[in-house]
């Protein structure tokens, strides 16, 4: 009988916190959450999308301004000519700055600056 006292009390589900929000609001608090001057960080991560090779262009100049680029290429995938041009350009910053280039997926890539390196071992938890 001792156990089972022990076992329920251990077991006991927690009560939710009455005035803990039910959801927090990420809109909100990315407007009240700027970082201010110091804050800011030297380091970005940008988004982008590839619509066609011209593009490409000014994804790789966010790179050599030392940004960390997660780009989308599923418009392009379908065209061989585009994708092996695509490869040879991106060889050819990653070589230019040392930077990195990992794939994510099958139509997304991340492109890395100079002292920044991808991790290609996934995390399992």
């Amino acid at each position: 009988m001792l156990w089972r006292g022990v076992k329920m009390a251990f077991f006991k589900k927690k009560e939710a916190k009455p005035d803990a929000p039910a959801y927090l609001d990420l809109g909100e608090y990315a407007q009240t959450h700027v970082p201010s001057g110091e804050d800011k960080g030297t380091l970005h991560i940008k988004m982008a999308e590839m619509h066609r090779y011209e593009d490409l262009k000014e994804i790789v100049q966010l790179v050599y301004d030392g940004n960390v680029v997660i780009m989308d290429f599923s418009p392009v995938s379908g065209d061989d000519i585009v994708m092996k041009r695509v490869g040879n350009e991106l060889k050819q910053m990653t070589g230019d700055i040392h930077g990195d280039i990992a794939g994510v997926g099958q139509t997304m890539l991340i492109l890395a600056p100079s002292g920044v390196r991808v991790d290609r071992q996934k995390l399992r938890f």
